[in-house]
């Protein structure tokens, strides 16, 4: 038999589409193991700390210099008015005071800071034990400029987890400064 290698067969053809389709898989595959979220390390977190569900106001918690707990109105109210009101008038957001129901929520808030042209904050919260939690800041600074954020990073979590324990935690997940 003689080989003509400039002609076109049909097992050459069927060769030919299964190494693409086998180049494309193989491509994919291989993608998704990369990108997969065991190659990140708040997903490491993930493996042995379970998330639990929050959600943050729209309206800015006054910066502070701690973490801390608020479960009351009362508590909300003096922190409001020992920080902002002198400088920003009552309540001292554009959008107004937040309106918590603290018989079925709570707030959790931490100071945050980040330097960098952008600075993006996501909190996590994760249960790391039975009776624990974690409360992460998770920074991302993009760009080298030196411009910084701070302030404070508050989220509204159900009142069932009011006695655990809450470990405080700031990471910088990406900087191109440091």
């Amino acid at each position: 038999m003689k080989i003509e290698y400039k002609k076109v067969t049909w097992y050459s053809q069927i060769l030919a589409i299964v190494i693409g389709i086998g180049i494309f898989f193989i491509g994919f595959y291989l993608g998704t193991q990369q990108m997969s979220p065991a190659s990140t390390s708040i997903s490491n977190l993930f493996s042995t700390h379970k998330p639990i569900s929050f959600y943050r106001p729209y309206e800015f918690l006054p910066a502070t210099s701690t973490e801390g707990i608020i479960t009351s109105q009362s508590e909300l109210d003096q922190l409001y008015s020992d920080t902002y009101e002198a400088d920003y008038g009552e309540y001292g957001s554009r959008w107004g005071k937040p309106e918590i129901d603290f018989e079925q929520f709570f707030i959790l808030y931490q100071k945050m800071s980040g330097t960098g042209c952008s600075v993006e904050v996501t909190p996590a919260l994760l249960k790391s034990g039975e009776n624990s939690l974690v409360y992460d800041t998770q920074i991302y600074e993009e760009g080298t400029c030196e411009i910084g954020l701070v302030g404070t990073d508050w989220i509204v979590i159900p009142r069932t987890y009011l006695n655990y324990e809450i470990e405080f935690k700031s990471t910088v997940i990406h900087s191109d400064l440091r």
